[in-house]
C-alpha cells in the first residue's frame, strides 16, 4: 500500500501496520512543537524501529485539508482488530464507514449502503497511518530527533521526509503508544490504545451492492 494512501477503510492493514502501526516542550497540551524542543533525546532513548508497542485496538481523531473537494475536514474513530470504524465530516456532509467482518458500510444522508462502489465513497486523507510501519522499517536506528509535549503526555518525535513529503511522528516516552502522525495535509491523534470498544455493523437496514 503506498504511503500516501490513508488506510483508515483498509481494516486489516490499518491494523497489522499500526497495531500488530532538543528539549521538553511546556506548552497548554495541544500539541508540540518540534522546533521548540531543545534537548538532546539520542542517547539511551528508543530508537525509531522499537519506539512503538503495537496494540490491536485505539481510537483516533484528526483533521485534514482537502481544498480540491471542498475544504476542510475532521475524522474520528477507532480500530478493534480487524474492524474499523469512521466518521468524516466535509463540506457539510457527514459520512460513516465501517468495515466489520470483512464486510464493508457506507451510511450518509440516512441511507446506508453495503459493500458499496468506489464512487459512493467519501475521499480520504492522504496519509496513512500505517506509514509508521513502512517507516519504521526503513528508519528501525534513527534516535528521536527530541522531546516534545503531545496532549499534556511527554513524547519522543521524528522528523521523517523522504524527499516527497514530512511525516511527523509521535510516541510516548511513557509506554510507547503513538500519539500523533502530522503530515502536509493534517494530523491524526491517537488515543485510547487497547481498550477502545467493539464495532458493530449500522443499526439499519442496509442497500446491498
Amino acid at each position: 500500500m503506498n504511503r500516501r494512501q490513508f488506510a483508515t477503510t483498509g481494516g486489516s492493514a490499518l491494523v497489522v501496520a499500526v497495531a500488530g502501526c532538543a528539549g521538553t516542550d511546556t506548552d497548554s497540551g495541544d500539541g508540540g512543537d518540534p522546533a521548540s524542543s531543545t534537548d538532546d533525546a539520542s542517547g539511551d532513548s528508543p530508537r525509531f524501529g522499537d519506539a512503538f508497542v503495537q496494540q490491536t485496538s485505539f481510537a483516533y481523531t484528526g483533521q485534514y485539508s482537502a481544498p480540491e473537494n471542498g475544504g476542510d475536514a475532521t475524522i474520528e474513530g477507532r480500530v478493534y482488530d480487524d474492524d474499523l470504524y469512521m466518521r468524516t465530516e466535509m463540506d457539510g456532509q457527514v459520512f460513516e464507514q465501517y468495515v466489520v467482518d470483512g464486510v464493508s458500510y457506507i451510511v450518509s444522508d440516512g441511507q446506508c449502503f453495503e459493500n458499496p462502489s468506489t464512487d459512493v465513497e467519501p475521499d480520504e486523507p492522504e496519509q496513512e497511518p500505517g506509514a509508521f510501519d513502512e517507516d519504521a522499517d526503513r528508519y528501525a536506528e534513527r534516535a528521536p530527533d527530541g522531546i516534545t509535549t503531545v496532549n499534556n503526555e511527554e513524547a519522543y518525535y521524528w522528523e521523517i521526509d523522504d524527499g516527497d513529503e514530512q511525516v511527523t511522528y509521535y510516541v510516548s516516552v511513557s509506554g510507547g503508544r503513538l500519539l500523533r502522525v502530522e503530515f502536509p495535509e493534517g494530523q491524526i491523534d491517537y488515543h485510547s490504545w487497547g481498550s477502545a470498544d467493539p464495532i458493530t455493523p449500522p443499526d439499519m437496514e442496509c442497500l446491498s451492492f
